[in-house]
């Protein structure tokens, strides 16, 4: 693990997907180590006209989070005719998972919190975890 010295840029990575289709929507991943033992990311996935949602979402992360916490980071979606949701998120040791934006629902998928995803859709995960 690097100490972090000075003020670094944000690396970057390229999270997989699992259950999005990206198509011609794009995506933005950084992080940033903020001392032995932590580190801040955020993720931007933005909708295009042939992006797909085939079932529970989750995306790959560059780094381990300490799964013996109850650890969430913050989550939100956009819909341009329905609106935005925020929530919460958790992790296993190489993904984020349980991504939930609405009081009463289950995990972000083909049809949470929306009933039908488009072009222009959104979703932001970001936060700060305790590493393993």
């Amino acid at each position: 693990m690097p100490i972090i010295l000075g003020n670094p840029p944000p690396a970057t990575w390229v999270p997989t997907l699992t259950n999005i289709t990206l198509g011609d929507g794009s995506m933005g991943a950084r992080y940033l180590f903020l001392a032995p033992g932590a580190v801040y990311y955020r993720i931007f996935i933005q909708f295009g006209s042939t992006t797909t949602v085939g079932g529970t979402v989750q995306v790959s992360i560059p780094f381990t989070p300490n799964t013996t916490l109850a650890q969430t980071g913050h989550a939100r979606t956009f819909h341009p005719s329905l609106g935005i949701y925020s929530g919460v998120h958790g992790f296993t040791s190489t993904t984020i998972n349980s991504i939930i934006v609405r009081e009463g629902m289950t995990d972000l998928a083909t049809a949470v919190p929306y009933t039908s995803w488009t072009s222009g859709c959104t979703i932001r995960l970001w936060g700060v975890a305790e590493l393993a």
